[in-house]
C-alpha cells in the first residue's frame, strides 16, 4: 500500500522506493519463521498492540463490519475496487485496520512493545532525503523531521497517520473512497 516515490540526491546518490523490497521481505520472514507473513504479523504485531480490527483477509472472507472500497468509472459513478486490487494483501501493502489500531500501532511502537528503544530509533532515523522528504526504514520523516509517517493506497483506499514527535499526537486519515488524504492532512497540520 506505500507509494512509490522516487528522488534525487546529489549527495548521497539516488534513492529509489520499491514496493518489491517489501514482497522480499515478507517471503524472507516467512523462510525463516516457516509462517506465512499474515500469520506472522498478527501474532508479533497485531495482538501484542491490541489491533484488533487489524489484518490480511481473502477478500471473499472480511469480517463483517468491514468498509467496501470504491473507484470512480468513467462516468464519475462509484464502484467496488474488488477487480482493481490483490485478492489478499502481501508484503507490499493490503492490510485492513482502522484508525483506532492505528493508534495502538503508534503506542505500541514507542512503548517498544514490538521492538526495542533502540531500534525504534533507528527506525525513525534520517537515511536518505532529497530536497522535500526524508526516509528512515519503512517510515517517511517531514522535512522539519517534526513528523514521521507511513501512508499508503491501492485503488479507492488511501491512507496517512502521522506522529508528531515533541506533542506525541497521531494524526491519521484513511479514506475508501479516492480522496486525497494526504492534502487533507496537510490542510489539517498547517492550521
Amino acid at each position: 500500500m506505500f507509494i512509490n516515490k522516487v528522488q534525487d540526491n546529489t549527495r548521497r546518490g539516488k534513492f529509489i522506493y520499491n514496493n518489491a523490497g517489501y514482497v522480499l521481505l515478507a517471503d524472507i520472514i516467512e523462510k525463516i519463521d516457516s509462517v506465512t507473513f499474515d500469520n506472522f504479523l498478527n501474532e508479533n504485531i497485531f495482538k501484542k498492540l491490541n489491533m484488533t480490527n487489524t489484518g490480511y483477509y481473502e477478500l471473499d472472507q472480511l469480517p463483517e463490519n468491514t468498509a467496501t472500497s470504491y473507484i470512480k468509472t468513467k462516468n464519475g459513478s462509484p464502484r467496488s475496487n474488488i477487480y482493481s486490487i490483490d485478492s489478499k494483501g502481501t508484503g507490499a501493502g493490503g492490510c485492513f485496520t482502522t484508525v483506532i489500531d492505528i493508534c495502538n500501532f503508534w503506542d505500541g511502537l514507542f512503548s517498544f512493545k514490538i521492538i526495542s528503544e533502540e531500534s525504534v530509533s533507528e527506525t525513525f532515523k534520517k537515511h536518505s532525503e532529497s530536497d522535500d522528504e526524508k526516509y528512515g526504514l519503512g517510515f517517511w520523516l517531514t522535512k522539519d523531521e517534526e513528523y514521521i509517517y507511513m501512508e499508503g493506497s491501492d485503488p479507492g483506499i488511501s491512507c496517512i497517520s502521522l506522529y508528531n514527535l515533541k506533542g506525541k499526537n497521531i494524526y491519521t486519515v484513511i479514506s475508501n473512497y479516492e480522496d486525497n488524504v494526504w492534502q487533507m492532512a496537510r490542510d489539517y497540520l498547517v492550521r
